[in-house]
C-alpha cells in the first residue's frame, strides 16, 4: 500500500477520485466531469495549498433520490496529524438543471488528520484506503462560503427540480413564478405563484412572505399568506391557517438544524437585486465553548 500522507500528485488524484465517487448518486446526472480541476501542494504532513475547480460541471436530476442510509465509515487504523493552510473550492459557474449557479468556499488554518484504513473502501481504487479527517480537539477554524445566481432564474430552476422529482408520481408543476425584492433595511419580500397538475387534478396556489435574515443566521417571519381559487386546495389551506398565523412573528435559528458543538454560522448576508447572493462564515468552535 502506498504511503499516506503522500506527495502533491497523490493528493490531487485522491481528491479527484473522492469527488467523482461522491457524485455517483441515484437520481443525479453529472456531465462535464473532465472539467474538474484539482491542484495541490503538499509538504510533509501539511497541505500548503489545495484548489478544487468544478467550473463547467452540469448537474441534472431525474426522479427522486434513493432513501438509503449511508454506509458507516470504518475506523482508521492510523492517524497522522497535519495542517491544511489554504483550500479553495470554486464553481463559477456550474449548471444546475440548465441554470448557472456560482459557488465559492475557502478554508484556512485547519488542523487535519491523514487517515489510513485497513483496506480500500471502493474496489479498484487503492487510494480509497485513505481519507482526510479533522481532529476532534482541533483549534477553532473558519470556512467562508458564497453562492449566487440570477434572481430571474430562481423560479424556473425550482420548477425544473420539482418536475424531475414529481414526474414519477404523475405530478407536474405547470408554472412557478417567484418575485423577490429587498428594501434598504434588509427585509425580503417574496411573492410566488405555483400552478400544479397531478393526474386529472390541477390548481394554482399564491403565496406571500416577508422575512428578515440576521447575521447570526436567524430567520424572522414578519408576514405569511397563502391562498388558492381551487376549492379543494382552499379547504386544505383553511385547515393550515392557524399554523400559518402562528408562524407570523416567529424566529427560526438555522443552528437548530446543525450540531452547535461542531458548526456556527456567522456574518450571514443575503442580498437580492438582479442576483441572489448569499455569503457567510462557518466557524468550528473550540471544544466545550459551543452554545446550545
Amino acid at each position: 500500500m502506498k504511503a499516506w500522507p503522500g506527495d502533491s500528485r497523490q493528493l490531487r488524484t485522491w481528491c479527484r477520485e473522492e469527488i467523482l465517487g461522491a457524485l455517483e448518486v441515484d437520481g443525479l446526472r453529472v456531465r462535464g466531469k473532465h472539467r474538474l480541476r484539482v491542484d495541490a501542494e503538499v509538504s510533509g504532513s501539511d497541505v500548503v495549498n489545495l484548489q478544487i475547480d468544478a467550473t463547467g460541471l452540469e448537474f441534472s436530476f431525474s426522479g427522486g433520490f434513493a432513501d438509503t442510509e449511508p454506509e458507516a465509515e470504518p475506523e482508521p487504523v492510523t492517524r497522522t496529524p497535519g495542517h491544511l493552510h489554504t483550500a479553495r473550492v470554486i464553481a463559477d459557474p456550474v449548471r444546475v438543471q440548465g441554470f448557472n449557479v456560482s459557488l465559492l468556499a475557502r478554508v484556512t488554518d485547519l488542523p487535519i488528520e491523514w487517515w489510513t484504513h485497513a483496506r480500500p473502501r471502493r474496489a479498484g481504487q487503492p487510494l480509497s484506503a485513505f481519507a482526510l479527517g479533522v481532529d476532534d480537539e482541533a483549534a477553532p477554524s473558519s470556512v467562508s462560503l458564497g453562492a449566487s445566481m440570477r434572481t430571474r432564474d430562481l423560479g424556473p430552476l425550482l420548477r425544473a427540480i420539482l418536475n424531475s422529482v414529481l414526474s414519477e408520481a404523475g405530478g407536474r408543476v405547470r408554472r412557478l413564478r417567484v418575485d423577490l425584492a429587498q428594501d434598504p433595511s434588509g427585509r425580503i419580500t417574496a411573492n410566488a405563484v405555483v400552478a400544479v397538475r397531478w393526474r386529472i387534478l390541477f390548481g394554482t396556489v399564491r403565496a406571500h412572505a416577508t422575512v428578515r435574515v440576521t447575521p447570526e443566521a436567524v430567520v424572522q417571519i414578519e408576514d405569511l399568506r397563502v391562498s388558492s381559487a381551487n376549492p379543494v386546495i382552499a379547504i386544505s389551506l383553511l385547515a393550515a391557517r392557524p399554523h400559518l398565523r402562528r408562524l407570523v412573528g416567529s424566529s427560526h435559528d438555522l443552528h437548530e438544524h446543525l450540531d452547535p458543538s461542531e458548526l456556527r454560522i456567522n456574518d450571514l448576508d443575503v442580498s437580492i437585486d438582479h442576483e441572489i447572493t448569499i455569503s457567510g462564515r462557518i466557524a468550528v468552535p473550540e471544544a466545550g465553548t459551543a452554545s446550545t
